[in-house]
């Protein structure tokens, strides 16, 4: 309802958050209290509604009036009598707040622009720091194709199961090398020869090591 108010839209420029606030000027008088320790609160049910665009019941009063009351006697009838009135140096009134004004021309092209700029940095970024495997792997067929696991779930379930002990994994090719290594450097046990088996079909010597 406070959005209608003050005629001001959500959108890329705009948004309505804890820290948004209005001016206690744009409410009634009787709106507005003051709590026990000198806040002021404005009543739950109450709206803006003091605008530059909306009709105020009560007028300001003219400058005459207000150098009167200020000054506690006609000031129109001073500068009839000659006397001189020492008057304030006039300051330029604002209007409104700033949410009140529209952005200047092009504003919102060129906030856009920005936006679409700033989101291509961000998905190059995210390209860049992706793992290799996604750039190949983005669907359940591909992770079948390429890890043969079913699916991406399952994979990526099987490393995050392997993830904190991958630094210490070795390699398949390592892992002959080294048995072979080690077997080569073994000491061979003494062989011996079992007996001969005849069968009608065949005829095999084994050897146990």
């Amino acid at each position: 309802m406070w959005v209608q108010a003050v005629r001001r839209e959500e959108g890329p420029l705009f948004k309505v958050t804890k820290c948004t606030y209005i001016c206690s000027a744009h409410f009634e008088e009787g709106d507005v209290f003051l709590t026990p320790g000198g806040l002021k609160r404005v009543r739950k049910d109450a709206v803006p509604c003091h605008f530059a665009w909306a009709n105020r019941s009560s007028r300001r009063k003219s400058p005459y009036a207000r150098a009167t009351e200020r000054l506690g006697s006609d000031v129109r009838e001073i500068a009839e009598n000659g006397e001189e009135v020492e008057m304030a140096a006039a300051v330029p009134a604002v209007s409104d707040h700033d949410y009140d004004a529209r952005p200047p021309a092009g504003a919102m092209d060129a906030a856009l622009r920005r936006i679409d700029e700033l989101e291509a940095a961000v998905r190059r970024l995210s390209l860049v720091q992706q793992p290799q495997l996604r750039r190949f792997c983005v669907s359940d067929e591909d992770f079948r194709y390429y890890t043969r696991f079913p699916s991406e779930r399952i994979f990526s379930l099987f490393w995050q199961a392997i993830e904190p002990s991958a630094s210490s994994l070795v390699y398949w090719s390592k892992a002959q090398r080294i048995g072979v290594e080690a077997v080569s450097e073994a000491t061979p046990s003494p062989q011996r020869k079992l007996p001969i088996r005849r069968d009608s079909h065949t005829l095999q010597v084994v050897e146990v090591m």
